[in-house]
């Protein structure tokens, strides 16, 4: 059996750091490291603060850290919070370089234990510049929330953002519109004249789409195949119709060519619902919306398709019933 001696097991008591050790640190590493006052008026920047963010060492000494940050951040490791002598605490904010363009910082803070006769340490903040990799997060969430062949919102951000537009109209009283469209004989034109074709068609109704609806409130979705979804949020029967209308012209003005459609190019059928809270309604939301726009479409494409067909439903003021 193999021996191994025992002090690889002990552990050893770590030296303590020299003092021109951890400066040598700290005036080497990319991470800025600011000691800062009970008051978070800062004693000592790291040379390394002007790298990053380009302000020089006076003016980080010109106030207590939190004027160095983008007020609208959400802190939580805030004036308040150290003041009151939490243990540590980190996070993730934004902060101004000096050419004006922001920095991600990720930042953590600890009490160093007071001086004798001092009744609070200062407190050493470190921060850690992660732009690149916040870019990088918030990249793959926005491909992680768009439909990658018509660049519209994706099924999964349809459902969540309808779920809160209509928490949000009843909050304010306010009605909701949905659209649905679908494209007339697609599977048709499909077998006609190829699937890489049906894509590049799929592709010039996502565009129709974005200019006509990519501006929020408004939010139009790819909800499956062939078939679109548009959001509109405070936006009442009529001009949800309007608004209908607007696309199947839109959709029939490219005159992408559809032998197997009787109009001899690619149209569509497109249902439309709005929902208001009223007394006594009693339709489930926001599923019910979804049923009411659906039935709207295979209305308009048993009425010859091509048209809009709308609809009206009341649902209760409390939002969802069971």
């Amino acid at each position: 059996m193999l021996q191994f001696p025992l002090r690889l097991f002990r552990r050893n008591k770590p030296a303590p750091v020299p003092d021109d050790t951890a400066r040598l640190f700290a005036e080497t590493s990319n991470d800025i490291f600011v000691r800062a006052g009970p008051d978070l008026m800062p004693r000592y920047v790291s040379p390394s603060a002007v790298a990053v963010l380009g302000w020089p060492i006076e003016d980080w000494m010109q106030g207590p850290l939190a004027h160095m940050v983008d007020k609208d951040a959400v802190l939580a490791m805030d004036a308040a919070q150290i003041a009151a002598g939490t243990e540590s605490a980190r996070v993730t904010l934004r902060m101004w370089h000096r050419d004006g363009s922001i920095r991600w910082m990720e930042a953590s803070a600890r009490h160093l234990p007071p001086e004798p006769g001092e009744e609070r340490g200062d407190v050493l903040v470190v921060m850690r510049d992660v732009t690149e990799r916040k870019h990088l997060e918030e990249e793959l969430a926005r491909l992680a929330a768009i439909d990658g062949l018509t660049g519209l919102a994706n099924r999964r951000v349809f459902d969540e953002a309808l779920s809160r537009c209509w928490i949000d109209e009843l909050a304010d009283a306010g009605p909701i519109s949905l659209l649905m469209i679908d494209l007339d004989w697609f599977k048709q034109f499909n077998d006609r004249y190829g699937h890489q074709v049906g894509d590049d068609c799929l592709r010039a109704i996502g565009r129709v789409l974005r200019a006509r609806f990519g501006a929020p409130p408004a939010l139009p979705a790819r909800y499956g195949g062939e078939e679109m979804a548009v959001i509109l949020p405070d936006t009442g029967p009529a001009d949800a119709h309007a608004a209908g209308e607007a696309v199947r012209s839109d959709i029939a003005a490219l005159k992408l060519p559809h032998a197997s459609n009787p109009a001899g190019v690619v149209t569509a059928c497109i249902g439309v619902a709005t929902a208001v809270a009223r007394p006594g309604g009693s339709i489930r939301m926001p599923e019910g919306l979804v049923l009411a726009a659906d039935n709207m479409l295979y209305r308009a494409k048993a009425a010859g398709r091509n048209r809009v067909e709308s609809t009206i439903l009341l649902a209760p003021e409390e939002g969802r019933i069971a």
